[in-house]
């Protein structure tokens, strides 16, 4: 037996699993990569963020070191020896001289970065020490930087600038750094100098040779990256659009820059780092108090969660490891409650449809095996009291038919419905074939359906009455002990009899017309026999029915178009004696239909059952000789299905029955 309720048994069970722990567990997943992501996010930000600060840290560092240095070359001896150096006393100019290089080599010698210190007097000479600067005096004097100082003596100026100014290798990353002083004093010096290579490419290159957590560069106000690991690039059109916007609004406030030293002229502050995210790339965007330099940081947000990896991993093989459990615990728990339940289940179904032959098997567990050992019990007494039931009406309608028997001469019964004794020594029984429809069309069909004395089955014959559809699935079940539903039988000769109806029509009428020639009852039995009929398909057999009856209609159509009409007309009249559509196949010859219709149907059926039953023996069997000894008794249990067919005597719910048995009932009233 097949449980029916399984599927929605399992569908709690399994809303119930999905509830209470996939649910919980997809959610805290949820939670753990939401948080984790955030984690990650934050620490790569908040890193990139301190780097930031700590290259701005490095700048001002930077800056006021070099303000220092200048100072206290400009400062040295009172400011006598720059006004010495830049005067034309040679020999005053030699000693200011040799001062001013022991000075460089005291800055030099903790900072190995400071390049040279350079006087460039009003005359538009120049002192340079070591001679090798690119550019001429005239061609410096037009830098922004030392117009910048000239603006604003007394005060030392500090710029970055990314040109090659001296001959001395330098690559392509460094950053060279001026801090510019013009005296106040009146001397031949217009404005001393000091050249250094700044540490800030350094400090990057050096963040980014991990680069796990972002990469962060120095541009200048044009886009370009003047400061990076890796080649001179240009930003997206976005972030350096974000970044012009950002120096306008440092030019607008004109705050002074904060942590410079007092000597310092920069006026522009580190404002408040910016952000913007462009194509998965978060830049964060830092003004250093030079004009023009933005410390650029780069968060590849996508990249970042590439790092789930191996956690999602983790996740999956958790989450399969959870569902492989889900899957065994499952299989066990239905093993052990959901098919016994199911077993029992489909047994009260089968009760239900009045197939008492149901045997549940018992189970291991004992709640439920209490409830199977009770129901099959009830079904066993059920049957008992049926059987008994059936055994006084069966005892009854034998006596019954018995008298009736016993006033008929089966031998001379033809003979005596032409004579007088009908009726007063004997009363007849007999098949109807075709004297039922004809009503009166024939001298035989009018004897029989007028005289009182003969009683008719109104079907064809008693083959008939066996072959009632919904008495073959009983049929089935007493041949093979199996109660499984294979095949619909009501559904299945309803529409065999839909489909010769048409066809059954122009035979009777043939027959009215007292033509047995040109379409007998043989032609008709020939297109109206079931050929191969597969359990499968069973709808095959019937759609090779149909097209040999629409062939046998369009010729009987195409030889007799002016009888169509009049066998149309035999419906509404063959109608009130019971023949429509879908019991045609009552008023057929009834042996034909047994042989050649029913017993197509029933012999694949039966198999099928035996061969299930078998299995079902096979599977249940503890060792072999159990198995042969249960399949060698369920094979002598089984009976012919032809032979239990003309045994059924479920036709008792035929109305063509109670039409008999009112009729024999109005004759025992009468007492005649």
């Amino acid at each position: 037996m097949k449980p029916i309720f399984k599927s929605s048994l399992i569908k709690d069970v399994v809303i119930s699993y999905v509830c209470m722990i996939v649910f919980p567990v997809m959610i805290i997943l949820g939670m753990v990569f939401l948080l984790a992501g955030r984690y990650i996010y934050r620490a790569a930000t908040e890193s990139v963020t301190v780097t930031q600060q700590a290259v701005l840290e490095l700048y001002k560092e930077e800056t006021r070191g070099s303000a220092l240095a200048l100072s206290r070359v400009v400062n040295m001896n009172g400011g006598t020896t720059i006004q010495d150096a830049s005067g034309y006393d040679t020999q005053r100019q030699e000693q200011a001289m040799e001062q001013l290089y022991t000075m460089y080599q005291m800055l030099a010698a903790p900072e190995y970065k400071i390049l040279d210190i350079h006087i460039y007097r009003k005359d538009g000479t120049a002192i340079i020490p070591k001679g090798e600067m690119r550019y001429s005096m005239e061609e410096l004097r037009q830098k922004e930087w030392y117009q910048t100082a000239l603006r604003q003596p007394g005060l030392v100026h500090t710029s970055l600038v990314e040109e090659d100014y001296f001959y001395r290798i330098r690559s392509s990353q460094e950053i060279l750094e001026i801090s510019a002083y013009a005296p106040r004093e009146d001397t031949e010096a217009e404005c001393i100098v000091l050249y250094r290579v700044s540490k800030i490419p350094d400090a990057i290159k050096n963040y980014n040779k991990n680069g796990r957590m972002g990469t962060i560069c120095l541009i200048n106000s044009q886009g370009s990256i003047v400061a990076d690991p890796g080649q001179k690039t240009r930003l997206p059109s976005a972030v350096t659009e974000k970044i012009r916007q950002t120096a306008a609004d440092l030019a607008a406030s004109g705050q002074p820059a904060a942590g410079n030293p007092p000597a310092s002229t920069n006026h522009f502050a580190a404002s408040t780092q910016q952000q913007i995210s462009y194509r998965g790339i978060r830049y964060m965007i830092l003004p250093l108090p030079e004009p023009g330099y933005y410390l650029v940081s780069a968060v590849n947000e996508t990249s970042l969660f590439g790092q789930f990896t191996l956690f999602s991993l983790i996740s999956m093989a958790v989450i399969l490891c959870v569902v492989l459990m889900f899957i065994f615990y499952f299989k066990w728990y239905m093993n052990r409650l959901l098919i016994p339940l199911g077993h029992l289940t489909e047994g009260m179904r089968q009760v239900e449809h009045r197939n008492l032959d149901t045997q549940v098997e018992m189970c291991r567990q004992q709640d439920i095996a209490r409830m199977i050992s009770t129901f099959n019990n009830m079904v066993e007494q059920i049957k008992e009291l049926i059987h008994d039931k059936e055994q006084v009406e069966k005892e009854k309608y034998q006596e019954e038919l018995h008298t009736l028997q016993s006033q008929m001469n089966p031998h001379f019964l033809m003979n005596t419905l032409n004579t007088a004794e009908l009726g007063r020594s004997l009363i007849a029984c007999v098949d109807s074939d075709y004297d039922f429809l004809l009503q009166g069309a024939t001298n035989t069909s009018r004897k029989i359906n007028r005289n009182k004395y003969i009683f008719q089955t109104y079907t064809y014959a008693i083959e008939n009455y066996h072959c009632f559809a919904e008495s073959l699935h009983e049929v089935c079940v007493q041949a093979t002990l199996n109660d499984r539903f294979i095949l619909d039988f009501n559904a299945y000769l309803k529409r065999y009899s839909e489909i010769v109806y048409p066809l059954f029509l122009w035979n009777v009428w043939f027959y009215r017309q007292r033509d047995t020639y040109t379409f007998p009852m043989y032609d008709f039995h020939t297109y109206t026999a079931l050929r191969e009929i597969s359990l499968k398909h069973p709808e095959h057999s019937l759609e090779a029915l149909q097209h040999r009856v629409n062939q046998k209609l369009a010729e009987l159509k195409k030889r007799f178009p002016g009888s169509v009409n009049q066998v149309n007309g035999l419906r509404s009249e063959l109608k009130e004696l019971g023949l429509v559509p879908e019991t045609t196949y009552l008023y057929m010859q009834g042996h034909h239909v047994m042989d050649n219709v029913v017993m197509k149907l029933l012999i694949p059926v039966c198999t099928a059952l035996r061969r299930e039953r078998e299995q079902e023996i096979k599977r249940l069997a503890e060792h072999n000789e159990q198995f042969r000894n249960e399949l060698t008794c369920y094979q002598n249990s089984q009976v012919n299905v032809e032979i239990m067919l003309k045994k059924n005597v479920a036709y008792k719910r035929l109305f063509h029955y109670d039409w008999l048995r009112q009729d024999i009932q109005e004759y025992l009233a009468k007492g005649e």
